[in-house]
């Protein structure tokens, strides 16, 4: 299983099979990218953090976690569940992506800009 979820406003959180974190998330235009699979079967967790599409008073922001398929044609083979992050009994400021891939699934993950994407680590599922 792997979790993806935002932190404060400037990184994402892989948890589960996998743990690691990206910072640097919340400039203009970048974003956090995990593939979870590959083109035979995955998808894609997309983290983007805005402070102005997604609230309705500024300065306060919120994570937006996207699922797709790693390809037109590719479905996703495992079960994905979002839901809201608690923190102290609270709805914090992310949702949680947690996607329920089988040991030995290949993840990558990095930070994109425009088209390009630094990947800053890869690993498989215990």
């Amino acid at each position: 299983m792997i979790r993806v979820s935002g932190y404060s406003d400037d990184g994402i959180t892989i948890d589960g099979d996998l743990k690691d974190s990206m910072d640097t998330c919340a400039r203009d235009g970048v974003h956090g990218v995990i593939v979870i699979g590959d083109k035979a079967g995955g998808c894609v967790v997309r983290a983007f953090y805005n402070e102005t599409w997604c609230t309705v008073d500024e300065g306060f922001g919120c994570w937006s976690l996207a699922v797709s398929q790693v390809d037109e044609g590719c479905p996703i083979p495992w079960n994905v569940t979002v839901r809201h992050d608690t923190i102290r009994g609270e709805v914090g400021y992310s949702t949680v992506v947690d996607v329920d891939c089988p040991a030995g699934t290949h993840v990558k993950w990095g930070m994109a800009q425009g088209g390009d994407i630094d990947w800053r680590g890869i690993g498989v599922t215990a």
